[in-house]
């Protein structure tokens, strides 16, 4: 499963598609990971992509607010999910785990939504999506999320999940901002 919080506008990244094995490995400890990052998610298969600004404190503490998108622009269904959470954060290695999280906000819009096509009310099918997509979202934070990262720079990495190996650098990565 990838992390929810990557993210889309791939303006940082060149348009060309980078391998990931053209990146030499970069050490790393958790200091540098300390500070805040925008990070970036793209998923064409599962029509997906997300923006996060996350901050990695020293403390432990993870903090996150992400926009993700879900479905074509163009479709009755597209979906628009902001979230706003804290969480603590632990390295092991190249593994980042994200534990004990609190989801101080969660939206979903769905500007296409066209109840009259469906017979559904616009409202009551927000209620639903946000009710199961937070949900979903509290659980996979509460069964100990975590993601494999690498450097591709001293202000970038990219993540995948720990099954996963690592897709290329437009599909999922984190610029550092401060």
């Amino acid at each position: 499963m990838k992390l929810f919080f990557k993210s889309w506008t791939l303006a940082v990244i060149t348009s060309t598609c980078i391998s990931n094995t053209a990146f030499a490995d970069i050490p790393f400890t958790k200091d540098d990971l300390i500070g805040k990052w925008e990070c970036y998610d793209h998923d064409p298969e599962l029509q997906f992509r997300a923006e996060s600004v996350i901050e990695n404190r020293a403390d432990g503490t993870h903090s996150e607010n992400s926009v993700m998108y879900f479905d074509d622009e163009a479709s009755e269904y597209y979906q628009i999910n902001k979230t706003k959470l804290i969480s603590k954060w632990a390295l092991d290695a190249d593994v980042m785990s994200f534990y004990d999280a609190v989801i101080s906000y969660y939206e979903v819009d769905m500007p296409n939504y066209d109840e009259e096509s469906t017979g559904i009310s616009k409202y009551g099918f927000m209620i639903f999506n946000t009710v199961i997509n937070r949900a979903e979202l509290e659980k996979s934070m509460v069964d100990d999320l975590s993601s494999k990262i690498k450097f591709i720079d001293k202000n970038t990495y990219i993540y995948t999940s720990v099954e996963e190996d690592f897709l290329p650098v437009e599909q999922g990565y984190c610029k550092r901002v401060l």
